[in-house]
């Protein structure tokens, strides 16, 4: 018997879902604070002090998805992610277990989103 396509279909779909869960600022920024690597980001704008200190104390304090997305993420935590996996790929020869287990870390957060308030979570794809 073939496979049901509506049940493809879902699976797609939420394989789609996690894939835009995992590839956001937010989520960067989520994995920055879980990591510790914000601690060593070093500004001087007075203005992004208390988004910093705002979004890592959420994050310790166990804010859900929905959560940070209203509350925003500084960008500067993506940022500092993001650097820290094109420093581990750049690096090639010496991947290691360590680097994969930084985007297993990562992945293990986006694995477990599951929107509640879907007014929240809206994904527009590239045109």
């Amino acid at each position: 018997m073939p496979p049901d396509p509506q049940a493809a279909c879902e699976d797609i779909e939420s394989l789609r879902q996690r894939l835009l869960a995992c590839c956001n600022h937010v989520s960067y920024a989520y994995s920055c604070v879980k990591l510790g690597l914000h601690k060593a980001l070093h500004h001087n704008a007075e203005e992004l002090k208390p988004a910093v200190k705002g979004f890592a104390k959420a994050v310790r304090g166990g804010a859900v998805w929905e959560e940070l997305i209203v509350r925003g993420a500084p960008k500067a935590f993506g940022d500092m992610f993001l650097a820290c996996i094109g420093a581990m790929i750049l690096d090639g020869p010496a991947w290691s277990r360590a680097h994969a287990k930084v985007l297993e870390k990562h992945m293990q957060f986006c694995a477990s989103f599951k929107p509640t308030r879907p007014d929240l979570v809206q994904y527009r794809t590239p045109e």
